[in-house]
């Protein structure tokens, strides 16, 4: 099972560094980037993959369990928060 989600900006993307600074500050937590993998150091099941797919998209893909784990649902507020839209979707703010 693959959760993905694709986030479209309307100018540039924020940088990797400025994305993992935003998970960073949200959460406290100083996760682990690893190439493509983003995790979470004191959890080691709670990661995802982080790749630009075009000039403007950011994806994020989870593989495993068809749900959101705490740090893909943190890194998809971060990128809300950041500028990016997806899918006319939402995050219910309360639960972060």
């Amino acid at each position: 099972m693959v959760c993905h989600r694709d986030f479209q900006f309307a100018d540039t993307p924020p940088s990797i560094e400025e994305f993992i600074a935003e998970i960073n500050k949200i959460t406290g937590i100083e996760v682990i980037y690893d190439e493509f993998e983003i995790k979470n150091p004191h959890h080691p099941g709670d990661s995802f993959y982080y790749t630009y797919e075009k000039e403007n998209i950011i994806s994020l893909t989870k593989f495993g369990y068809p749900i959101i784990n705490y740090l893909l649902g943190v890194a998809l507020y971060a990128l809300v928060q950041l500028g990016g839209d997806f899918d006319n979707g939402f995050i219910p703010a309360g639960h972060l």
